[in-house]
């Protein structure tokens, strides 16, 4: 004979349309198989069984949206090593500016330079400042304002997403200066 534990009894009561009986359910099906699984051993290893079989065979809709978590948590990580994503823009602390590079479309000598192409360039457009940075010499003040086109070292600050666009996060001291226009 097949063992079927005590607390089985219950599970037909426990999504009833009476709430006071689905209640009732509840509790003595919780209260049986704590009992149940505490003094049986048979019990204990039904209930291993069961629940090794359903992670085997996991519903296709539960390996579905397990996936999908994973995949968005890839993704948030994946981001967050990029140095982050940001929806709205940012405010950064004193002694930093939000700048986005500029793309060049020609060289010095008027060649065209497609998109796909990789061009590290060192020339940024300022589109946040911050107050000035207050040291023990007195406030350091920003050495450019929204909207400049300045020059700074490649490779320098962070990289942060803003909206789907690409941005750098730079200290004051990492702008080389400002290009005049």
């Amino acid at each position: 004979m097949k063992y079927e534990p005590e607390w089985k009894q219950y599970e037909k009561d426990l999504h009833s349309e009476d709430s006071n009986k689905a209640r009732k359910a509840a509790v003595a099906f919780d209260e049986t198989r704590k009992q149940e699984l505490r003094n049986s051993a048979k019990a204990r290893r039904w209930e291993e069984s069961r629940q090794e079989s359903w992670r085997k065979d996991k519903p296709q809709w539960k390996k579905q949206e397990l996936k999908r978590e994973r995949e968005e948590l890839e993704k948030i990580n994946k981001e967050l090593r990029e140095g982050g994503y940001l929806m709205n823009g940012l405010k950064p602390r004193p002694g930093l500016i939000v700048v986005k590079e500029e793309k060049q479309q020609e060289d010095n000598n008027g060649i065209f330079i497609p998109d796909n192409v990789e061009w590290q360039s060192n020339t940024c457009r300022v589109v946040r400042t911050s107050p000035p940075l207050i040291t023990t010499q007195g406030p350091m003040e920003c050495p450019c304002k929204e909207g400049d086109l300045v020059l700074v070292r490649n490779g320098s600050g962070l990289a942060i997403k803003i909206n789907k666009e690409q941005h750098l996060l730079i200290r004051f001291d990492e702008v080389f200066g400002v290009v005049e226009e």
